[in-house]
């Protein structure tokens, strides 16, 4: 019976170690589980919205580094919407009439300016403001480094806070992080969970329990408010200013404040101009030839067209109109007797073609065009036995715009190359006897000024000459000239 009795002593006391080490255990896990909780909340749904002259790889960017952290909405229906009211998807107007319907947490847009990208952040429902700020982007290739992806995603943890949003996200960083990150408040939140579960298992590993003293239930683990949130994120030392003020609330900007200086994918524009200018024109004949030469005249008009597109945030595709013409334009005349007289011509001179262009930058910087049209040009007496002339030519013209201060200012140089495959001499009883084809060259230089919001002011020179051979001595000529100032509306 005492053997019995001492057997069952020292089994209960061998057993005893597995027991402690076994609630040991499960205590761990429930405190591991109990820390891990938040992870496992929904994530906000963002919307997230770019402007159209936003660089691909910047967008790429900032929605992967998102899409790791949040639940980014479709934005497929909501860029509709917007193209249907001709909106810009990231202007005050959109955002606040039509983001709200999308039901997302937040509203994010991003918008380029000057190497850097502008991100602003609105409150889901009503659209208005709440956080802005810049992340550097330089390079002709822009990217985020990691000190701006870290940016990025705190800044939106934080507005997050601020509308009254208790979830954080999935509690996890981005794949793309790079080093810079490692102090990057976002992962805190599951670290301090993690050690607080560890110390929460070496404790009770430290206190062994007996029947009489049962082990201390685990306290469930304090959540960091948003208060703790925004003590824990650094000014950013890359910002000399401190991302603080960068971030603070700002005042809603209205529903029309972002359409106007938000450059959109489509423009139009519509000018106006008048001044003067000059026409000639040379019919060969067998004696030497016949001109009729208008002198510099006043006044000139002209009107022009032109409608842009961008393909995507440097590829550009644009079309132009242009018309001019003179009004009471008039040329000495010769009569048969030998006299000389004034004879009322008419002038006409039209240009329509589709140039693909390549811009360099962001919305205000450098591009070039080049445009691929027709040409039509005609200078007809209003007495028949004088001269007149037309000629049809494929013109090819390259446009270089060279933008000065924030595109305020505007430069444009434009050569011109005029292949004419049709050609008509008018003169009674004269056989002009003209070649099939003939050349042109020329160009046109022009300084616009914005005025303030659509207008500009501006002046263009303009000189083409076309040659056509001939079997006389004396070949075709066309020239025009035009000096105008102009008035140009961004439709």
């Amino acid at each position: 019976m005492i053997q019995r009795d001492s057997y069952q002593r020292r089994g209960w006391r061998d057993s005893w170690p597995g027991s402690w080490r076994l609630r040991a255990l499960l205590l761990g896990l429930c405190g591991w589980l109990t820390s891990t909780q938040p992870c496992q909340a929904e994530s906000p749904r963002i919307l997230l919205v770019s402007d159209p002259s936003t660089p691909e790889e910047l967008e790429q960017s900032a929605r992967s580094i998102l899409s790791g952290a949040f639940d980014l909405a479709d934005t497929s229906s909501y860029l509709a919407a917007a193209r249907a009211q001709h909106l810009a998807p990231t202007s005050a107007a959109a955002l606040t009439r039509l983001a709200p319907k999308v039901r997302a947490r937040l509203l994010v847009a991003l918008e380029p300016a000057r190497g850097k990208l502008q991100v602003t952040v609105r409150d889901g429902s009503s659209g208005q403001v709440i956080s802005e700020s810049s992340l550097v982007a330089r390079g002709r290739h822009p990217k985020l480094s990691g000190r701006a992806k870290h940016k990025l995603t705190a800044s939106v943890r934080r507005a997050l806070a601020r509308a009254g949003d208790g979830a954080s996200g999935r509690g996890r960083e981005p794949a793309e992080s790079d080093d810079d990150d490692d102090d990057d408040e976002l992962g805190d939140q599951p670290a301090a969970s993690t050690k607080s579960a560890a110390a929460t298992t070496a404790s009770a590993g430290a206190r062994r329990p007996t029947w009489s003293q049962p082990a201390t239930p685990r306290q469930p683990v304090a959540q960091p408010s948003a208060a703790s949130a925004d003590a824990a994120d650094p000014a950013d030392p890359a910002d000399p200013q401190g991302e603080a003020e960068a971030d603070e609330p700002v005042a809603d900007e209205g529903p029309e404040s972002g359409s106007s200086s938000a450059p959109e994918a489509f423009a139009v524009r519509a000018s106006v101009g008048g001044g003067g200018g000059a026409r000639t024109a040379v019919v060969p004949t067998r004696e030497g030839g016949r001109d009729v030469d208008s002198g510099f005249s006043l006044p000139a008009i002209e009107l022009g067209l032109n409608i842009r597109y961008m393909v995507g945030s440097h590829w550009l595709l644009s079309g132009d109109l242009q018309f001019r013409t003179f009004f009471g334009l008039q040329a000495p005349g010769q009569l048969p007797d030998g006299s000389l007289t004034q004879t009322s011509v008419s002038s006409r001179s039209f240009v329509a073609g589709f140039a693909p262009g390549y811009r360099f930058g962001g919305p205000e910087s450098a591009d070039l065009r080049v445009l691929v049209g027709w040409a039509f040009r005609m200078l007809q007496s209003a007495d028949v036995g004088q001269a007149g002339a037309s000629i049809h030519a494929a013109v090819l013209r390259p446009e270089l715009r060279l933008p000065f201060a924030d595109g305020v200012v505007t430069l444009r140089l434009a050569p011109e190359l005029l292949v004419i495959v049709g050609v008509a001499a008018t003169l009674p009883r004269n056989v002009p006897a003209l070649a099939r084809a003939g050349v042109g060259v020329g160009g046109e230089v022009a300084l616009d000024v914005r005025l303030g919001g659509p207008i500009y002011l501006g002046a263009a020179f303009r000189e083409s000459h076309g040659m056509v051979a001939s079997d006389w001595i004396t070949g075709f000529a066309d020239v025009e000239r035009y000096a105008v100032g102009r008035i140009t509306v961004q439709l």
